[in-house]
């Protein structure tokens, strides 16, 4: 919010630092997992019904992923004014979410790959587990007892 006194090449510049900053983590990690990666996660037999989840709850969930992602995309349009060329916020808007799309995607198939159902099932945070299987070293002790082993 301060960096916007300063105008808004200034918020720009920031605003793109930061996005690469989130971003590389988000795209090296699941490269990473494909060296870790086993198909057979995939071929599990998962029973639905034990999983004692309610239709309403799944929905509820789904819903809100999905409109995560489109949180704040209406100040994307913001500063039409100061932009050269308008159409440039819709295809930036476009690509980004395609972008977003795709990276979500990658991390979920890694996830899946990487790390069996029943540990997947226990776990609250499996994207700084995948991060402990490629990376590894011990600067997190709440992996569930993963290995780095594949």
């Amino acid at each position: 919010m301060t960096l916007n006194l300063f105008g808004s090449s200034v918020s720009v510049k920031a605003e793109m630092m930061l996005s690469l900053l989130k971003i590389i983590p988000m795209v090296v990690l699941p490269i990473g997992c494909f060296f870790y990666f086993n198909k057979s996660n995939f071929n599990s037999d998962v029973d639905v019904a034990a999983l004692n989840v309610s239709l309403h709850s799944i929905l509820s969930n789904a819903t809100l992923i999905a409109f995560w992602g489109f949180i704040g995309l209406e100040s994307g349009t913001t500063p039409v004014e100061t932009v050269k060329n308008p159409q440039t916020i819709s295809r930036a808007l476009v690509w980004g979410t395609s972008l977003v799309a795709l990276i979500y995607i990658a991390i979920g198939v890694a996830v899946m790959g990487v790390i069996p159902i029943d540990a997947l099932r226990k776990m609250d945070a499996p994207f700084v587990a995948i991060t402990q299987i490629v990376v590894g070293g011990h600067w997190c002790s709440c992996i569930y007892g993963l290995s780095r082993d594949p």
